[in-house]
């Protein structure tokens, strides 16, 4: 019933089907472009930088390795590209496990309800919305790479009406002392065809969407 609460504070989300989004990320090492295309049946693909290249189609994992050659995605990428699909998560998080309610957390200055789930690997991901409304305030992820510590914070900021649907517009990723800033320049709603997740390493097809 809360998460139901959380998607009507969202807006229209029963009418979402496909979200395309690009953001302009800052970073301790410089800048760079994510792409996602993410779909409300769990597929999704990542276009993170020029690192990475991934995705998910009909619950199967695909990668491009550095010779541009479409392998299978190794479990722990596959939470990465999970946990960069923001915006389908608090829509539709429908690849985790059924949330249980936790005792209610402070936020800043808010109060907040705390839902967790578990990730593809049985680990806690949780979910925090403000208690006056639901709407999705940020998440705590886990990071599977063993690089750097293993909780993300991510705080979601800066929501704005799209076609119906209420989308957040900024994201900081908060990985120890290190902050990722996503701004998204571009955010669009069921404007995707099942070929947007189709695996391969061309990133002009990566990028056709936008």
């Amino acid at each position: 019933m809360v998460l139901a609460a959380a998607q009507r504070a969202m807006g229209g989300t029963d009418s979402v089907r496909t979200i395309w989004s690009v953001a302009a990320v800052t970073s301790p090492t410089g800048g760079f472009e994510t792409r996602i295309a993410s779909a409300v049946n769990g597929d999704v693909r990542l276009a993170l930088g020029r690192g990475l290249l991934a995705g998910v189609q009909d619950s199967r994992g695909w990668s491009c390795d550095t010779s541009h050659t479409v392998t299978v995605l190794d479990s722990v990428t596959r939470t990465v590209v999970r946990g960069h699909d923001l915006h389908m998560l608090v829509i539709a998080p429908s690849w985790l496990t059924p949330p249980t309610r936790e005792p209610d957390v402070r936020w800043g200055v808010d109060s907040a309800i705390a839902l967790r789930f578990r990730d593809e690997l049985g680990a806690p991901l949780r979910l925090y919305l403000r208690l006056r409304d639901t709407l999705p305030l940020g998440l705590d992820l886990v990071n599977h790479t063993g690089r750097g510590p293993r909780e993300v914070r991510v705080r979601l900021e800066d929501w704005q009406p799209l076609h119906g649907v209420r989308l957040f517009r900024k994201a900081t990723f908060e990985h120890g002392p290190s902050r990722f800033a996503y701004s998204y320049i571009t955010l669009a709603v069921n404007a995707l065809g099942t070929d947007a997740f189709e695996p391969t390493c061309d990133l002009a097809t990566a990028a056709a969407a936008g």
